[in-house]
């Protein structure tokens, strides 16, 4: 890699906080890979679409949390549409703040973590305001139209039963590649439980339960589920992950401080946003999640049985079936099927491995490392012509830099 001032362009945007930890994840692996490279990660809607970012990430979580009916039907409807109008429409808005911002980086390859940017950067090559290969990285387990693009390089995803599906929707299995979803690297050499637990402070003489709700912890009957599994009669730790839900994070800390005995205190750990998940999922037995692309992949890495908790309308419903038909996770609608099935596994080290050796087959643990790969192979390809917006006419993209790629990458899953 003995070239300087190679840039790469990571867009994410802050709907959820997998798209941002995937965007991390890969600039951390492209760091460590090349360290001449100037890696720029950046949220896309809020630098390139400002007032509309705002309108549209507080409708988007209102959908979710109020009108979920509506949301799952509004999904349902566009998840196989031969075209994504509406979005295309949002995104194409700004166009020359977007074209600004990408050339003044003046980026040799951009990616995306995003659907929204992903059309956008499309948008713009279709326009012939740029010239460099595109990525979009899909931080799901299952397809979805907004996800895919006309102009779109290349798509890196999470298994090949993913990429089957992308090929029978019309993308060249040339433009596709199973690498696995970017998880943070620490997770291709995590710790011996035992080891972990020391590091966290946690007790060797019991299980561990791992409770996480996702980036904006959102568990809407996280007391509930709480006082279920810290009174078991297996007497197991849980450990809380309140994410950014600062509120829930103190509601949770007040209810267990002047509730619970002074023995199940001692069992109930509540944090709030932590760098320290990998360490988590490895010091843990069972972790229970809401079926986010990210956090599920990071549990398949640290080969953690996973219960699936009343996944969110639209991508986690998919993500939960996907990964539940799978063989690495187990589903579950209610408090009381949550410890139906800890207890279930708990007393059943068979089905625990089980579930391990399923997601053992997956080895998302390399993820990070396996996407930068792909990434720095386009990068030493002579950097491509941009061309100027007051062109008459924009050349052909169709790009076809990949396709040397299809056997250098392990497989991810089946189709």
């Amino acid at each position: 890699m003995g070239e300087t001032n190679r840039k790469v362009l990571i867009f994410h945007s802050d709907y959820g906080e997998g798209h941002r930890h995937a965007a991390l994840a890969l600039a951390q692996a492209l760091g460590e890979m090349d360290g001449s490279l100037q890696v720029k990660v950046t949220d896309f809607m809020r630098d390139t679409h400002p007032f509309l970012h705002i309108l549209m990430r507080r409708t988007f979580f209102s959908a979710l949390r109020y009108f979920p009916a509506a949301y799952r039907l509004a999904y349902r409807k566009t998840k196989e549409a031969k075209r994504a109008p509406l979005l295309e429409h949002f995104t194409a808005l700004g166009e020359r703040r977007m074209a600004t911002y990408v050339q003044t980086f003046d980026p040799d390859v951009i990616v995306s973590t995003h659907p929204f940017a992903s059309q956008g950067m499309a948008y713009l090559k279709r326009l012939g305001y740029v010239d460099v290969p595109l990525f979009t990285i899909i931080t799901d387990h299952t397809d979805h139209r907004y996800w895919l693009s006309e102009g779109m390089d290349m798509y890196l995803v999470s298994s090949d039963a993913l990429k089957a599906k992308l090929i029978e929707q019309g993308i060249p299995e040339t433009r596709v590649l199973a690498t696995g979803i970017p998880i943070e690297t620490r997770f291709a050499a995590l710790p011996e439980k035992e080891v972990a637990r020391s590091m966290l402070h946690l007790p060797q003489d019991t299980g561990v339960l791992l409770v996480m709700g996702g980036g904006m912890g959102m568990v809407d009957d996280a007391e509930a589920l709480v006082e279920a599994l810290i009174s078991m009669d297996e007497a197991f730790t849980v450990v809380f992950v309140a994410g950014h839900n600062e509120r829930l994070r103190k509601k949770l800390t007040a209810w267990r401080d002047h509730t619970l005995q002074d023995h199940k205190v001692r069992r109930l750990v509540i944090t709030g946003f932590t760098q320290d998940i990998a360490l988590f999922m490895a010091a843990s037995d069972i972790i229970i999640t809401k079926p986010g692309g990210l956090t599920t992949s990071e549990a398949i890495a640290s080969q953690l049985p996973m219960i699936l908790y009343k996944p969110l309308p639209g991508q986690e419903e998919d993500n939960a079936l996907f990964l539940s038909e799978l063989g690495v996770a187990w589903m579950a609608g209610s408090v009381a099927e949550v410890v139906r099935h800890v207890q279930k596994l708990w007393h059943r080290p068979d089905m625990i491995k089980k579930l391990q050796d399923k997601a053992r087959l997956l080895d998302f643990g390399s993820a990070a490392y396996e996407a930068a790969t792909i990434i720095l192979q386009a990068l030493d390809r002579p950097k491509l012509r941009r061309v100027l917006a007051q062109e008459d006419e924009a050349p052909d993209y169709g790009l076809d830099i990949l396709d040397d790629f299809g056997d250098i990458l392990p497989k991810h899953g089946t189709s």
